[in-house]
């Protein structure tokens, strides 16, 4: 506005000709690089600030996106989350923990497909009904299969705190629909995707993190306000909390989205266990059962 103003049309005016100005040059490369400097420092002094290591008392939350719909998963009394691959992933297992008994019905499906697949390509050896190119493809999906079956058996088991990997999720609580968290307590998020990149985006809690297939992501936050004080607050008795997708990522894009319940520490916990467990421990009889049925 300023320059506007100061360099109007006025009748008379004469503009100056320069061709090169030192103290110009300084000016306007100088003092870009102070404020973009200044940001970016400042960016990740906040950038490692919530994407540090937790303290050792806070809460890990693990969010899990796919098109379209947000799963969150707590661990159990363990305090630690079981293993999971993305070669196990099915309508049956969602999140694709890794289970013996998980490995051994993924392979079990696995063998029907490819045995499915290779019957019909023996079967158009005789009769030729079939055009080339779909043989190809037929042939194709059995190659792809087996190599998805090899990935699954190269999976290792391994122990943390003298528990098996394969066995620490059974106590996980995995959740839809909303999201509950404590106040006054710190909570590390971490996020994992199935298909494309989402965006985890809390805005109420100015925070953001990027979802991304095979590479998990985190960042960490300690709420301060409870829902119930928040919408005394605004003089909203519906306001709620919520969890975004900020990535266009695909038709139902705009409807992904989850509640998230701030509460006190009591009303976490009790709400906590509630919740179902991945795997109900067995029972005597159950575990009898089992027994003879494996002998």
């Amino acid at each position: 506005f300023y320059f506007a103003w100061k360099y109007q049309y006025k009748k008379g005016n004469k503009a100056k000709f320069f061709a090169h100005d030192n103290r110009l040059e300084m000016l306007w490369t100088l003092v870009p690089g102070v404020t973009l400097a200044f940001i970016i420092v400042y960016g990740l002094i906040t950038w490692n600030a919530i994407t540090g290591p937790a303290s050792a008392d806070a809460i890990q939350i693990e969010v899990y996106s796919r098109q379209f719909d947000w799963t969150v998963r707590y661990s159990g009394d363990d305090k630690t989350f079981g293993a999971s691959s993305f070669n196990l992933i099915s309508s049956s297992n969602p999140l694709g923990l890794i289970s013996a008994e998980g490995i051994r019905e993924k392979l079990e499906e696995i063998e029907g497909d490819i045995e499915n697949l290779e019957s019909q390509i023996k079967a158009n050896e005789s009769d030729h009904l079939l055009p080339e190119s779909y043989v190809k493809s037929l042939e194709d999906r059995v190659y792809r299969l087996k190599r998805h079956k090899q990935r699954i058996m190269d999976l290792d088991e391994t122990e943390v705190n003298g528990l098996s990997t394969w066995e620490t999720g059974f106590d996980d609580k995995v959740v839809k629909g909303e999201m509950h968290i404590p106040v006054n307590k710190e909570v590390e998020f971490i996020f994992r995707s199935q298909d494309v990149i989402h965006s985890a985006y809390m805005p109420h809690f100015r925070a953001q993190m990027n979802t991304v297939p095979g590479t998990p992501t985190r960042f960490k936050m300690k709420p301060t306000i409870t829902t119930a004080e928040m919408r005394n607050k605004l003089g909203d008795a519906n306001f709620d909390y919520i969890l975004l997708c900020n990535k266009v990522c695909g038709a139902a894009h705009f409807n992904m989205q989850m509640k998230i319940v701030v509460e006190t520490e009591e009303e976490y916990n009790a709400w906590l266990a509630a919740q179902k467990v991945v795997k109900a421990p067995e029972t005597e009889e159950e575990e009898g059962a089992a027994d003879a049925e494996s002998a």
